[in-house]
């Protein structure tokens, strides 16, 4: 499978769907698995809240100015870059991955935070 291929695949899934990314380029959707919510942070970059220590961001990615953190603009997509990168993770085992929204920390008076962009986020099999 080519990366711009994968790539197309995994953009056309919604955030927060979880989905195991085998050696062969196979992916599945994984039901009863549930992405983090995901919070941006100004000194640890993000937040994931009612997550295990298990996932992790990846990071570097992002064409911003400066910037090389974990959240994607949202004019950003997963490229055959990345896709390409995410074959590479899953090279020996199947990895576990998830896009998901980035929000801001809500202020005392906002009912609904304001999306600070997106994530790619990523846990090995076994854990």
């Amino acid at each position: 499978m080519t990366g711009k291929t994968l790539a197309e695949r995994i953009n056309a899934l919604e955030f927060d769907t979880v989905f195991r990314l085998y050696p062969d380029g196979t992916i599945e959707e994984l039901r009863n698995v549930w992405a983090p919510s995901v919070f941006h942070d100004d000194d640890t970059d993000i937040d994931m809240c009612g997550a295990e220590s298990e996932w992790r961001a990846l990071t570097g990615f992002t064409g911003q100015d400066r910037y090389h953190g974990a959240v994607m603009h949202a004019s950003e997509f997963i490229g055959q870059g990345i896709a390409d990168y995410m074959m590479e993770m899953a090279q020996d085992e199947p990895v576990t991955f998830t896009t998901v929204v980035v929000e801001c920390w809500p202020e005392d008076d906002d009912d609904e935070p304001d999306p600070a962009g997106w994530a790619i986020l990523y846990r090995t099999v076994e854990s």
